[in-house]
């Protein structure tokens, strides 16, 4: 390797090299990593971008030095570390890289989604990448989910690329790796339900009371407030196990988001703004107009802000399903936000974070239910005449209402839609086409 490239730039930034190699493994979470993020593609020639939503990037250090020890040699691979370099030294090294007659294995860790330039900018960078004869591999891992503007770049950057991306655990996802065994077996032993089938949320009604009936039901909600408390970041669930509170979690995930914010060159106090109001109106009709009307901030910067924050996997939007014309609409009524521990964040009801007993209340359940809906079956629609239905799955025909403690379902005397589900907090019931069923139960089995 030393002949092959400038071993004066490179050695500093491929931490193999070195004799702290071996403590380059130890990780804060590396148990958690290893037993659920599987990369079967990992092995496969030619370019894969990992996409790390966490706002802890270990998980994909952890990632890329396991592989790296499962190789029998260490030669040939290099290791660059977008995020403490700058546009210059990047091009320095891939320059450096073309130099090598060997085939190397290159891994980027670091880029954010809109690389830190334009794309007009970055046009050698792409060339270089994409013409060297040396790169047998390349692995490029990045911030958050990158959508619409920002995959163009990653798309320009390693055309034709494997994406796996590491987005906060569902909470099905969540019991399978911090549930008890006698749950977890349990929950293993119930059939898969596809989510094109007709007779779906009966289903899910019959598995649901299978699990009331086996006992374990208690079990199910413990996990989910715990669930909701430290959110689907493994970063989070870990300190909040280990402490038993938020604070630290919080607070890392704020700085660490604001920072991204900072490398893109975005007001902090404008996003903090915007995702304050959002989260604050989590659950009730909140369109672009109305953020305007709360945070004083522009129209055009709104609309700005809040397709950055689309893109970058934070929040994802509910839009209106018109009734009277039966068609989907692109009209924005609701937002929620992909983690719960981002809601955590930016709620005017934690905001001193050290509070250890959180109350699950209506709208944190109402975001999770929100996401998870939106995760399994894409986009979701809102429906509004006279009453509000939360949620309405047009591929199942399919409305669903959040309620955590005791309402009146009136909106259920609707005739549209035909299948219809209340989500409650112990309730299983079915009656006159109307299901009834815990959300812990529901969030379990889709």
């Amino acid at each position: 390797m030393e002949k092959q490239l400038n071993n004066n730039m490179l050695s500093a930034y491929n931490p193999w090299w070195g004799s702290n190699y071996s403590s380059i493994n130890k990780s804060k979470f590396p148990a958690y990593y290893n037993k659920f993020y599987k990369f079967s593609n990992l092995k496969s020639k030619g370019k894969f971008i990992i996409i790390n939503t966490d706002y802890n990037e270990c998980s994909v250090k952890q990632i890329l030095y396991k592989y790296v020890n499962s190789r029998k040699s260490r030669e040939n691979i290099v290791y660059i570390p977008f995020e403490n370099l700058g546009y210059s030294d990047v091009i320095s090294i891939f320059n450096e890289i073309q130099k090598s007659p060997a085939k190397l294995d290159i891994f980027v860790s670091g880029i954010d989604p809109y690389l830190k330039f334009s794309l007009d900018k970055g046009k050698s960078l792409f060339n270089i990448i994409n013409n060297s004869k040396s790169i047998r591999r390349l692995f490029i891992s990045t911030r958050f989910l990158p959508n619409s503007a920002s995959n163009r770049h990653l798309s320009k950057l390693a055309g034709g690329a494997n994406h796996y991306t590491i987005n906060p655990l569902t909470f099905k996802e969540y019991l399978t790796i911090f549930g008890k065994r006698n749950m977890k077996n349990y929950l293993a032993t119930l059939p898969i339900i596809a989510k094109s089938d007709s007779e779906y949320i009966e289903k899910v009604y019959s598995q649901a009371c299978k699990i009331k009936d086996s006992g374990y039901e208690h079990l199910f909600k413990e996990m989910f407030y715990s669930y909701s408390k430290s959110g689907g970041f493994i970063s989070s669930i870990t300190e909040y196990n280990n402490k038993g509170n938020l604070y630290d979690s919080i607070y890392n995930y704020k700085l660490s988001l604001m920072r991204e914010f900072e490398s893109l060159k975005i007001s902090n106090y404008d996003m903090e703004k915007i995702l304050s109001a959002i989260t604050n109106s989590c659950g009730s009709i909140y369109t672009l107009d109305s953020m305007k009307q709360d945070t004083g901030i522009s129209k055009e910067s709104i609309l700005y802000y809040y397709r950055l924050l689309t893109d970058l996997g934070i929040i994802k939007s509910v839009l209106k399903f018109d009734i009277k014309e039966h068609k989907k609409t692109k009209l924005l009524r609701k937002t929620y936000l992909t983690d719960p521990i981002t809601y955590i964040a930016f709620s005017n009801s934690y905001n001193n974070y050290s509070k250890t007993e959180i109350q699950i209340q209506g709208p944190i359940i109402e975001n999770i239910v929100g996401i998870e809906l939106t995760r399994k079956f894409g986009q979701v629609y809102t429906l509004k005449e006279g009453v509000e239905v939360d949620f309405f799955l047009p591929t199942l025909n399919l409305g669903i209402e959040v309620k955590s403690g005791r309402s009146n379902y009136n909106s259920y005397h609707m005739k549209f839609p035909k299948n219809r589900v209340v989500f409650n907090s112990d309730k299983l019931k079915k009656e006159n086409g109307l299901f009834e069923i815990p959300y812990y139960l529901f969030l379990a089995l889709i």
